[in-house]
């Protein structure tokens, strides 16, 4: 992924192996069991996704960093190598003798040129037209009747400067376009090039002007909105699978009769325990009034509105603070584990197993609270034993 562009039907196998990994553990899958967008679970968790990687994005990060070391890193074997075949990184010809993997190459310097600056040396590396070398930003850009009178457009500054600027463009200029060469006369009146090589600078390189492609990638797939259910759902002590339950269920997307309804999978709507109302997500986990006599056990007070954002939740003053994510989290995937129970096993609704199942996963999730903490574990349990009935 680092050397070579991914073919597209590459990318697309990969990506529908994975979805079938993710979603049914299995070679292939219907679009029915995609519980979630692709787009979004290959979101960062901040952003509300899964953080799994879009392979497309990853690659074309990968290959920036190969760029960049081409500009940036003169005494690599192949930076040399390029300087000595083609003369340098921008020089290497649009023809078949170059190869596919250096046509591909090639059509990513604009993304690269646009996460760099140039601090121009002998200037034989940056593009005049499309590097951003100057204040003003890319000529192509600040200047675009200029560019269209340029004699070569894919011309180093070195280039430009070396054999003067008169002749970098057509014997005839438009009015606008001799407007602008006057600009750029005097843009360059400051610019002396020396003997040492062009330095590129990127906001994600290190120290030692290496580019991070995963810097890269965090900043390009980030949307930037951020998540509110962030927190609650990812820093905290539950198990992977509870976590992964739990982004499903702030986003209303377990498979409750609700979705499955909306999917033509099953004939009605209706709860499987109350078989009162509307099967959704907030309604199995605190308007269902077997739900909400679970809560009032735990001397809580949780609604549907609460169910629908989780993540506000308060403990109560008799619960421990620490942790209350992780336990709460427990106590959601308890309730759904009782509805499949309710649903498959063809069990009636009972709160004496419902609790005993939470005692069960409070005493085994100890194991990865904090030694610290361990007591927090051991109140939870104390929580669900003491319940009183209703």
């Amino acid at each position: 992924m680092g050397a070579l562009v991914l073919p597209q039907g590459v990318v697309e196998a990969l990506d529908t192996r994975r979805r079938a990994f993710l979603w049914a553990g299995e070679e292939g899958i219907s679009g029915a069991k995609c519980l979630v967008n692709w787009k979004r679970a290959c979101l960062p968790k901040k952003d509300g996704g899964l953080g799994i990687r879009d392979l497309r994005l990853q690659n074309t990060c990968l290959l920036l960093k190969l760029l960049h070391r081409a500009h940036n890193s003169p005494d690599s074997a192949w930076s040399c190598w390029l300087q000595v075949e083609f003369g340098g990184p921008l020089s290497a010809p649009d023809n078949a003798t170059a190869g596919s993997h250096w046509a591909a190459l090639r059509r990513l310097l604009p993304d690269y040129r646009l996460l760099t600056t140039v601090e121009v040396g002998d200037g034989r590396t940056t593009a005049f037209w499309y590097d951003c070398w100057l204040p003003s930003g890319p000529l192509v850009e600040a200047m675009p009747s200029l560019y269209t009178h340029a004699r070569h457009k894919n011309a180093s500054v070195s280039d430009v400067l070396s054999k003067g600027l008169r002749l970098a463009f057509v014997s005839r200029l438009s009015t606008v376009a001799a407007a602008e060469l006057v600009q750029l006369m005097g843009l360059l009146d400051g610019v002396v090039l020396t003997n040492t090589p062009d330095v590129r600078v990127c906001p994600w390189e290190d120290r030692l002007h290496k580019l991070s492609s995963s810097s890269v990638y965090r900043a390009v797939v980030s949307n930037g909105e951020g998540c509110e259910y962030y927190k609650f759902i990812w820093e905290n002590c539950a198990p992977p699978k509870v976590k992964f339950f739990g982004w499903l269920l702030v986003q209303n997307r377990i498979q409750t009769k609700e979705n499955l309804l909306r999917k033509h999978c099953v004939d009605d709507s209706v709860c499987e325990v109350c078989s009162l109302a509307v099967e959704s997500s907030s309604h199995l986990i605190a308007g269902c009034p077997f739900a909400a006599g679970f809560w009032a056990r735990l001397g809580m007070n949780i609604s549907e509105e609460d169910a629908q954002q989780l993540w506000h939740v308060q403990p109560p003053v008799h619960m421990p603070t620490a942790h209350f994510n992780t336990f709460l989290l427990l106590c959601c995937w308890r309730l759904w584990k009782h509805r499949h129970d309710v649903a498959f096993r063809s069990l009636s609704p009972c709160y004496t197993r419902l609790m005993a199942g939470c005692r069960e996963d409070a005493e085994l999730w100890s194991c990865r609270l904090p030694h610290s903490d361990r007591h927090v574990s051991l109140a939870w349990v104390m929580v669900f034993s003491s319940s009183p009935p209703l």
